[in-house]
């Protein structure tokens, strides 16, 4: 390993403009991410009822799971072609996650519907709602 060049890269890299910026722009993002991330706790904690945060938490816990099976790693490969100059790329990629997301909407679905037949009728319209916007935000 030549430390010579990785010597050489590390300063040049600190005396790109562009880098800075853009990790001043990363750094701003999470720090706005973080604060509105410790102002919304208690604000929720505050407005909403102990059973209500807990079945946000419960929906949110779920969430997850459901989302591996949307295949999002499929955007930095589709990146990768798109540079590379593959256009059709973006089309695949749109194809396969919509085709791939069904499985976590009937997931949600399902979930909505044992939270109703349990009695739980805001559970379950929660579930609903995230079954119903699911494809479109993944």
């Amino acid at each position: 390993m030549n430390w010579e060049i990785l010597r050489v890269g590390l300063m040049r890299r600190l005396r790109n403009r562009r880098f800075w910026r853009d990790t001043g722009l990363l750094m701003l993002a999470n720090v706005i991410v973080m604060v509105l991330g410790l102002v919304r706790v208690p604000v929720l904690t505050h407005i909403l009822s102990k059973d209500e945060v807990g079945m946000i938490g419960v929906v949110a816990s779920i969430l997850p799971f459901l989302q591996l099976l949307s295949l999002s790693g499929l955007d930095g490969a589709t990146y990768h072609y798109v540079a590379k100059g593959y256009p059709t790329a973006l089309r695949v990629n749109i194809t396969t996650r919509l085709r791939w997301s069904i499985l976590s909407t009937l997931g949600l679905l399902l979930g909505g519907v044992y939270w109703l037949w349990a009695g739980n009728p805001i559970l379950a319209g929660l579930f609903t709602i995230a079954a119903l916007t699911y494809p479109v935000t993944t």
